[in-house]
């Protein structure tokens, strides 16, 4: 009995290692077809007078929609990795590690990036590219700050503790 329960558990968990890997390819695909509507201003053939109006009449995320196609010309098109590759490190870790990687001059640290992106567990890695403590807690939040319907100055809530020091790298 146990052996068929650990059987079935192993076929399970490599079908969704399986589904996890082809919507890891949907997203890039996602991205080069987004960036091929953009970048042949297809919206104007539609009646859209941008790519953002498109965007906004078919209910997606601009934001989203940019970090596709971002992941998706760095990683494939400038890094030169194969959609199969990028597809199994995924989306999201690739998207985690874009910053770092842009900021990178020596090809050859990007690919090692690429690899701990591939090998890292999720908290190892940002900690690896700076962007959690050892704990594994972010080292930064975003903040939601309102407008000033009077003055049209932001509005700081008390749970924010504005940094006071002189460093413009905000290592204090």
């Amino acid at each position: 009995m146990k052996d068929k329960k650990a059987e079935i558990a192993f076929t399970k968990l490599q079908d969704l290692k399986r589904l996890t890997t082809a919507g890891n390819v949907l997203f890039f695909e996602l991205g080069k077809q987004w960036k091929e509507f953009r970048d042949n201003e297809y919206h104007i053939d539609l009646g859209y007078p941008d790519f953002k109006s498109l965007l906004g009449s078919e209910h997606q995320s601009v934001s989203t929609v940019y970090a596709y196609i971002g992941v998706y010309e760095f990683w494939i098109e400038e890094q030169g990795y194969k959609l199969e590759e990028a597809s199994e490190v995924g989306w999201n870790r690739l998207m985690t590690v874009m910053g770092t990687a842009k900021q990178l001059k020596d090809p050859s640290k990007v690919d090692d990036l690429f690899e701990k992106a591939r090998t890292l567990t999720n908290r190892d890695l940002k900690i690896e590219i700076g962007k959690a403590d050892e704990d594994g807690n972010f080292k930064s939040r975003i903040a939601t700050l309102r407008l000033c319907d009077k003055c049209k100055g932001y509005i700081i809530p008390p749970s924010i503790t504005v940094c006071k020091c002189e460093s413009i790298d905000s290592t204090c």
